[in-house]
């Protein structure tokens, strides 16, 4: 596995909100992927699970931002496709952007 690289766009750490989310920054995929995502198991309009495969390449602009809502990870917009990535599957795809967390009392 490669070592994930900083994002050159983003050059300050994001700074989580206290709706447990950061701004959304806009970035180009550092890197060319194609991701194969299944449909939900429960989702009444495809019964069975239907492959759909989603395509990242440099030329593309993606509206992204970091979320802990529970769940944590990446929220990823475009072209009315939105994708919640893992940390691992964003840092390969967009690279690192470093998230400053709030601490809870």
């Amino acid at each position: 596995m490669r070592k994930p690289v900083n994002n050159p766009l983003i050059s300050e750490p994001l700074i989580q909100q206290g709706n447990g989310c950061t701004i959304p920054v806009k970035i180009h995929p550092i890197r060319s992927e194609t991701l194969i995502l299944y449909t939900d198991g429960d989702n009444r309009k495809y019964p069975d699970y239907h492959p759909c495969l989603v395509h990242f390449d440099g030329r593309q602009w993606w509206e992204c931002y970091w979320y802990d809502v529970g769940m944590k990870g990446w929220n990823c917009e475009r072209n009315n496709v939105v994708l919640r990535l893992d940390d691992e599957t964003f840092e390969r795809i967009f690279g690192r952007i470093e998230v400053l967390v709030r601490k809870t009392k």
